[in-house]
């Protein structure tokens, strides 16, 4: 169960200390920005450490556009020692009603039950991917269609990453994972191998919410204080990092761009054959156990200095590697689907 004092301050806490990050910064746009900027780029063509992009802010050019939010964030002039009570504290953010309704009831259930707050006003492409599968998945409970049916094996099936959907390819957590990161380009592969394991286990969880579920969403990806208590859009749900979610709800910015643009890595160097196991009975392809374990610790995990100075509230936090980008893994696609294709050929022999 959320306590109620040190989850809302923690909340609050997390939204100003963004605040005092976003004036220690340098806007990228001011002349002070540009002229740090270039300096900047003189030492990465020197191949120097990273340390002239500590400052530099890339924010304002990631930045998305939508309509105006429905619940703008609030940032109440609340201490966390204050000694107000919990109905007295919810009401200094001035939400609607309805909203702190939902947020009093929040402090009330088993942390476990408590799904995101979000603001459904707003409709895009990066929110409607998470939330219509979502909503049909608990549709398809709710008509009678059986848990497994919807989740899948307990094994993170990753077929649908390395090939297009066939007309008997169920509609799973995994497959449905795997066909939104099918979808992007120019990101690593293990980084999309190691979304596909996050989606997979926080998509079961925000369908069918319970303690089993919630334990088994790697401990990066369960939801922050942030997130249960702050109306916000449901694209900022979705990226591995606590801290980045909750930066998105208070500057949403388009994280897979700048993916795309800067680079992230794992720093996953044992090859797809170790990633991935094939199933010798089915051919189907699934995440082995090291490399989910792997990718489970955050520590594992790194950033560009690109990626860092659109998200500036990864430093001092995660390790930042030096240079503007990073690049992607160099994978051998081919010899997977051979091995898979072996597998399933043999498969089909013993049958005939």
């Amino acid at each position: 169960m959320l306590t109620s004092h040190r989850a809302l301050a923690q909340a609050l806490n997390r939204i100003k200390t963004l605040e005092k990050d976003k004036e220690e910064l340098v806007d990228i746009n001011s002349p002070d920005g540009l002229h740090q900027q270039q300096q900047s780029s003189q030492v990465l063509q020197t191949e120097q450490a990273i340390p002239s992009w500590c400052h530099l802010d890339l924010r304002q050019n990631f930045r998305l556009r939508y309509a105006e939010r429905d619940y703008p964030v609030r940032t109440p002039d609340l201490s966390p020692y204050s000694h107000l009570s919990l109905s007295d504290a919810v009401p200094c953010a001035r939400y609607p009603l309805d909203v702190q309704a939902q947020q009093m009831d929040n402090f009330r259930l088993p942390e476990h039950y408590v799904q995101p707050l979000l603001s459904y006003q707003e409709e895009s492409p990066m929110a409607t991917a998470y939330t219509s599968f979502r909503d049909s998945a608990r549709q398809r409970l709710l008509s009678g269609e059986s848990q497994e049916s919807i989740f899948g094996t307990e094994k993170v099936e990753v077929d649908l990453f390395f090939c297009a959907r066939g007309v008997n390819d169920p509609h799973t957590a995994s497959t449905w994972a795997s066909e939104y990161f099918r979808a992007l380009h120019d990101i690593d592969t293990f980084v999309c191998l190691a979304g596909i394991f996050n989606f997979d286990r926080f998509m079961r969880w925000t369908i069918a919410p319970s303690a089993e579920t919630y334990a088994n969403i790697p401990p990066g990806q369960r939801p922050t204080p942030c997130q249960r208590l702050v109306p916000h859009h449901p694209a900022s749900d979705l990226p591995v990092l606590p801290e980045l979610r909750d930066g998105l709800i208070y500057d949403l910015r388009d994280y897979i761009l700048a993916s795309q643009s800067f680079g992230t890595t794992v720093n996953w160097h044992k090859g797809l054959e170790a990633a991935i196991d094939i199933n010798p009975n089915t051919g189907k392809m699934t995440l082995s156990a090291t490399f989910m374990e792997h990718v489970w610790d955050l520590e594992n995990w790194s950033f560009s200095g690109g990626f860092a100075a659109v998200f500036p509230e990864l430093r001092r936090r995660y390790r930042i590697l030096p240079g503007v980008s990073l690049p992607v893994s160099v994978v051998k696609v081919d010899d997977l689907l051979h091995r898979r294709d072996a597998v399933v050929w043999n498969l089909q022999r013993q049958k005939n």
